[in-house]
């Protein structure tokens, strides 16, 4: 078998399975977070908007940094970074 054919092949696999997994999501959505052996089930939106909390101190730095960058840039005549 040529590898082509073989990529090809795993290619439609994969498509078919992805169609499964979606399908799969989109019955379960509706349930929430149900607990299934002891763990909640996240929706995938869900676990993407997840973010961590920054501290003061930690934005306090990345501000005095970028006010640096932006200082050097403007003392050397640039107008973007």
């Amino acid at each position: 078998m040529n590898i082509l054919e073989n990529v090809k092949k795993l290619l439609k696999k994969r498509l078919e399975l992805h169609r499964q997994l979606v399908s799969i999501d989109n019955l379960l959505e509706p349930l929430g977070q149900i607990p299934i052996a002891g763990r909640p089930v996240r929706r995938i939106k869900q676990a993407r908007a997840i973010r961590r909390k920054m501290s003061a101190a930690a934005r306090a730095k990345l501000a005095a940094s970028a006010k640096a960058r932006w200082k050097k840039a403007k003392a050397e005549g640039k107008v973007t970074l």
